[in-house]
């Protein structure tokens, strides 16, 4: 399948793949930053407002986008993507603003800390903290403590699912539902076909997201850990009804179906989208590319069906 035009004349325009190896940290961030889209005329109007969490190691911050109606409202807490090293609230703005109006939700996007200065697990405990503080703080916010939702991109989408294995592991809160967009399941111990047939030339590389990892990994014995690698978890069963947005043409689509199918088999409600001839990243596209926009709103209306399904607590089905 041949990219998209619209995707494969933005490929033809950009700078030639970085090396990371080469660059200052500090510079890498400004190259993945620079990627990041504008604000549009397009973009949904929201409230929204900046906070700092309480985390273990310090205040998170954050930024709370809430929608024009009245509340209570679900709450989807986001985090961000970047490769766990780059990125921050500003940057996935234009996600957040239409995750905001178009599902009804209050999003709550976290900007954890970062490795290589804080590898693993720093940003995970802040996701973790961030998602438990909307719950206890919800009604701060006009929202529904009963109706906490996770959701991320990329690295931010790992964060996701590892939070959900943790919030079912230990303590809550409950979680109704995960939405995942091109997430990394797997640290690469072995390469999935995928990472040999879109390694280059289609944006992210393989060499980048090797880098990566050991930016965020640098004690390689943890690879295998589900709090890692969340398609390691030995027992999917009772983790929330996830959806999944996946992009033919990207590196991570093999390890993204790969964790799709390992929730069915474990019978957690599952929802996959694979979106042919678009690579990672395409979401950014939003406007000009019609896969983008049908991702976000099928994300939307999944999340609103399933927030209306939320049983009260001490309901039993």
């Amino acid at each position: 399948m041949s990219l998209h035009p619209v995707i494969a004349k933005a490929l033809q325009s950009a700078q030639p793949a970085v090396d990371f190896d080469h660059l200052l940290i500090a510079d890498v961030r400004k190259v993945i930053k620079q990627g990041t889209p504008k604000p549009t005329p397009d973009q949904p109007k929201v409230r929204t407002h900046d906070l700092q969490i309480a985390g273990q190691r310090g205040d998170i911050p954050a930024r709370v986008y809430r929608p024009a109606t009245d509340g209570p409202h679900p709450i989807l807490v986001f985090f961000h993507g970047g490769g766990f090293v780059a990125l921050d609230v500003d940057s996935l703005d234009y996600l957040c603003t239409r995750l905001c109006a178009w599902s009804s939700a209050c999003v709550v996007s976290v900007e954890y800390r970062l490795a290589p200065e804080n590898p693993f697990p720093a940003g995970l405990d802040d996701c973790l903290a961030a998602t438990r503080w909307a719950f206890a703080h919800a009604r701060e916010i006009d929202g529904d403590p009963a109706k906490i939702a996770l959701a991320g991109t990329s690295a931010g989408a790992c964060l996701a699912a590892v939070v959900s294995q943790r919030a079912r592991d230990e303590g809550g809160p409950r979680i109704f539902g995960q939405v995942l967009f091109y997430p990394a399941t797997n640290f690469p111990t072995s390469l999935p076909e995928s990472h040999h047939t879109y390694g280059s030339g289609y944006g992210l590389t393989r060499a980048q997201m090797m880098w990566f990892w050991q930016q965020y990994l640098p004690d390689r014995s943890w690879a295998n850990h589900p709090h890692v690698s969340p398609l390691q978890v030995r027992n999917a069963v009772g983790l929330p009804p996830s959806y999944l947005v996946v992009a033919e043409c990207d590196i991570l689509h093999d390890e993204g179906v790969a964790y799709a199918d390992m929730l069915t088999r474990a019978e957690v409600d599952t929802t996959l989208q694979v979106y042919a001839g678009v690579n990672h990243g395409f979401l950014q596209f939003v406007g000009t590319l019609p896969q983008a926009q049908e991702a976000i709103q099928g994300a939307c209306h999944w999340l609103k069906q399933h927030a209306v399904s939320v049983e009260p607590p001490g309901v039993c089905t």
